[in-house]
């Protein structure tokens, strides 16, 4: 296989991160919605480790966004009101939050002007869109107040892991149910800000260091430091909420104790991180075709979202073989389908270039023709119709990446 040379501004093992990390969603994805009820049992050794490598795949995608955002944002140090980083960031925010909605969508029930409630639901792009929006927030209240950026991003996050039981207790039903979906899951949704934009925060504070001493992250005992955290946090983080519980007599910490997940998983984030450091370290270089993958995450969730779910036609993987594979069949599926979004990526150029030709083009044409046959109508409605739609669609232009040029 190709590989890419080192860069040296660029630490590889994160965007190497980036890839396990999609990849390992795409697997898990699909052997959720596939695999019949009868095997879903921990008591299965496989199973058990599968459950428990599926269960890291969103922590690591929060913290990497959090670890590239801020090191993107800080490490040219400009000054807050002339950093382009801040209006993109925004952007990107709003955008991820908008796709979010835009992969949820479903054709079918629109053209039977049906609206189906799971188009609010909010998953891992809309918290994503979220956690960026609130790091900006933060570093610009940090400038402001002259506040240290580690300290305020760290009491944030741990603060949004401590507070999830009571957000969990809390009646929501006085809010519109639209953003009641961005505070509890009882109504569809698979994650909430509260407390997963906690991990982009964490991963923000490992972005701060990143751009202060990017070299340290070349050598083994940074990589060594974060053994050692991940250990203490997955060993030693529990016991500790006891002891603060025992000492304060604030029951969130007993809470929190006794379902500590959200820490633990935080050590096991920092044990990966070292690992793919240090692969970095042995290998010299990834594979390019990795590190492509793992700058193309964004299209590969869109595009297997739609094609296992099946939300925009109405039909997906999932709708002829859903909750009804036996392990080993689930097994060759699931390697199928990542093997599948592997090759759309190294593809992407020509896949890309084939679409707008055989696609969008002929498209454009045809809306060009009906538009001008609209026009000449004489009537006033087809203008309407036309106008209305067009400001519609310069308004998604504005805010989705349809013609997305990557930043470098």
């Amino acid at each position: 296989m190709s590989q890419t040379p080192v860069k040296s501004d660029r630490l590889q093992f994160i965007d190497a991160l980036r890839a396990y990390a999609i990849l390992m969603m795409l697997q898990g994805h699909f052997v959720d919605m596939m695999l019949a009820s009868e095997y879903r049992d921990t008591a299965y050794p496989l199973y058990d480790l599968w459950s428990f490598m599926r269960g890291m795949t969103a922590p690591i995608f929060f913290t990497i966004t959090g670890i590239v955002f801020v090191f993107l944002l800080l490490r040219k140090g400009l000054p807050l009101g002339e950093n382009p980083r801040i209006r993109k960031g925004l952007k990107r925010g709003v955008q991820l939050i908008g796709i979010g909605y835009l992969i949820q969508l479903s054709i079918p029930a629109i053209l039977s002007f049906h609206w189906y409630k799971s188009f609010w639901e909010v998953d891992v792009l809309h918290c994503i869109g979220l956690a960026l929006i609130a790091l900006i927030g933060l570093y610009a209240l940090c400038e402001k107040l002259r506040l240290p950026i580690p300290l305020v991003f760290t009491v944030v996050a741990l603060t949004l892991f401590l507070v999830e039981p009571i957000t969990k207790a809390v009646d929501w039903s006085f809010f519109p149910r639209f953003f009641e979906h961005y505070f509890t899951k009882e109504f569809g949704s698979n994650f909430t800000p509260i407390p997963w934009v906690g991990y982009t925060l964490i991963g923000g504070v490992i972005g701060w260091h990143v751009s202060r001493d990017q070299g340290l992250y070349r050598t083994a005992w940074w990589p060594l430091f974060f053994v050692i955290l991940g250990w203490l946090l997955v060993d030693y983080s529990s016991p500790l909420l006891i002891e603060v519980y025992k000492s304060t007599g604030w029951t969130v910490f007993r809470q929190v104790a006794y379902n500590n997940y959200l820490l633990i998983r935080l050590g096991h984030v920092f044990i990966v991180i070292s690992v793919f450091m240090w692969l970095e370290l042995i290998f010299k270089q990834f594979p390019r075709l990795l590190l492509k993958i793992g700058g193309e995450t964004l299209t590969v969730y869109a595009v297997h979202f739609v094609v296992l779910y099946g939300t925009w036609f109405g039909i997906g993987v999932s709708t002829f073989w859903k909750y009804s594979l036996s392990p080993w069949t689930v097994a060759i599926g699931a390697a199928l389908f990542v093997a599948a979004h592997v090759l759309l990526v190294a593809k992407l150029e020509e896949v890309t270039a084939f679409l707008k030709v055989k696609m969008w083009q002929p498209i454009r044409r045809s809306y060009r023709m009906a538009r001008i046959a609209l026009l000449r109508s004489g009537r006033e409605w087809p203008r309407q119709v036309v106008y209305t739609m067009e400001n519609i669609w310069g308004q998604i232009q504005a805010f989705l990446p349809l013609s997305r040029a990557k930043v470098k």
